[in-house]
């Protein structure tokens, strides 16, 4: 049963329900922080090793982008990632 009085503040942002509330999830990554993107559909992880193979390194973070252009040039990466629900790009290291 779903006590929740109305929908996630983002009406496409996934939830889940636990003991009767809708909990509302949204990506949020940290810089510098390492993670494993999950292939085809699932959940990002903290990577239990940086620098593992399969794994992405947060280089820059760029709210409301659509593309890499605006990420930054003072550090290395070598890959950008686009999320929406909220709208952001993640500079990334991928290993």
């Amino acid at each position: 049963m779903d006590y929740s009085q109305g929908e996630c503040a983002d009406p496409d942002s996934a939830y889940i329900t636990e003991a009767g509330y809708r909990l509302c999830l949204e990506l949020h990554l940290v810089r510098y922080y390492c993670y494993k993107f999950p292939k085809g559909s699932g959940w990002v992880v903290g990577a239990t090793k940086c620098k593992a193979k399969g794994t992405v390194h947060i280089i820059d973070i760029v709210p409301g982008a659509s593309n890499g252009n605006r990420c930054t040039r003072d550090r290395r990466w070598n890959r950008w990632y686009r999320f929406t629900n909220p709208t952001v790009v993640y500079c990334v290291m991928k290993y």
